[in-house]
């Protein structure tokens, strides 16, 4: 999505590489690499997720720990001593976000609110010839714009030439409503020209977004995304694919053919028989108040619409077609990993271990 004049940045026979801070399972990285950047080093708070972030990118160096603790040159040391170099083209990241969230408790004193000092201590000691800074659309207005005024003035005091837009997956081909904050910055000493991406699927969202006379192709459905994996019943699992591809996106997803994290819950009857009550496409609060759920938030998928967005608990989706949970494959489609992005650790969590794990479907 992100064009710098590579060919400016280039140097000879070798690669784009780039540091990815608050890095999870390695999406970012994953993203980039597709687009021919290496991540030499990912830098993550939980154990759980780096290692499914090294597993899948076997050259990068994982970083454990809390980057409040963490020394810009311990990221230079190891710059050098794995790849020989001390900087990166690219620094990447998503600080967390839960104090800007419209989903959480919006504290302005939330500790995690200010993890962006951290991200640009970084950016000082590396000096890359660009940035990209990600978090919820409430980065940008939470708290009459504080934080986000605060991010751009050290930044631009760094030396970078900043540029920001609300950007949504699903204008880019990703079969989820899914709105993010992003935020470029560019070194102003390389003169280079930024500009951001056109939107390259039509959004059936917005009211007149007609997909022949708009021009762009159409929208990525739940089915679309989903419908060759649809085959498990729940308590079955499978390690390839049993259906043919049905869809652009199905082929793109096979990558190397190989399929992992397919494994469907087998739930209690009283689960079974709430998510039996809800329609596709609607949500928990159709359900009669004697059957509900403690949830509030569960909602059944659409076949031939735009999932939800993807959040952390596995059991805020039911799959459009069987009484069960998604996959995590399922939930990983849905993001547009790859079938050959492999998950590691536990599969899910009770809601005390929650508190220490981050599980696959959390992943």
């Amino acid at each position: 999505m992100i064009d710098l004049n590579l060919k400016y940045l280039k140097m000879k026979n070798k690669y784009l590489t780039a540091l990815d801070l608050f890095s999870g399972a390695g999406g970012f990285s994953e993203g980039l690499a597709q687009a021919g950047i290496r991540s030499l080093v990912a830098q993550e708070l939980h154990p759980q997720p780096a290692l499914t972030h090294v597993f899948n990118h076997p050259g990068t160096v994982g970083v454990v720990g809390d980057i409040r603790s963490l020394d810009p040159k311990v990221i230079v040391d190891l710059l050098q001593k794995h790849h020989g170099v001390k900087t990166v083209d690219l620094i990447v990241g998503g600080p967390p976000c839960q104090g800007f969230s419209t989903a959480g408790k919006k504290n302005k004193d939330d500790p995690r609110n200010t993890l962006f000092d951290n991200y640009c201590d970084l950016v000082a000691a590396i000096r890359p010839k660009a940035l990209v800074l990600e978090n919820v659309p409430g980065f940008k207005k939470m708290y009459s714009g504080q934080m986000y005024e605060a991010a751009k003035e050290r930044l631009s005091e760094l030396g970078y030439t900043l540029s920001d837009r609300i950007l949504n997956a699903l204008d880019f081909g990703v079969p989820q409503r899914r709105r993010r904050f992003v935020m470029v910055g560019v070194r102003s000493d390389l003169n280079l020209n930024f500009d951001w991406p056109q939107a390259t699927h039509e959004n059936p969202e917005l009211p007149g977004n007609d997909l022949f006379s708009s021009g762009l192709e159409r929208f990525v459905s739940v089915e679309d995304a989903l419908s060759d994996l649809a085959f498990l019943e729940p308590g079955m699992e499978a390690h390839r694919h049993l259906l043919e591809a049905t869809s652009a996106y199905q082929i793109e997803r096979r990558g190397s053919g190989m399929l992992f994290n397919h494994l469907a819950s087998k739930h209690r009857e009283k689960a079974v028989e709430t998510f039996r009550q809800i329609r596709e496409g609607s949500t928990i609060n159709s359900v009669p108040e004697g059957s509900k759920s403690a949830k509030v938030t569960m909602a059944r998928l659409d076949r031939k619409h735009i999932s939800n967005t993807v959040l952390a608990l596995p059991d805020d989706l039911i799959h459009y077609q069987h009484d069960r949970i998604p996959t995590v494959r399922e939930m990983a489609r849905l993001q547009s990993f790859d079938d050959d992005y492999v998950f590691v650790g536990k599969r899910t969590s009770g809601f005390i271990d929650r508190k220490h794990d981050v599980p696959q479907y959390t992943q």
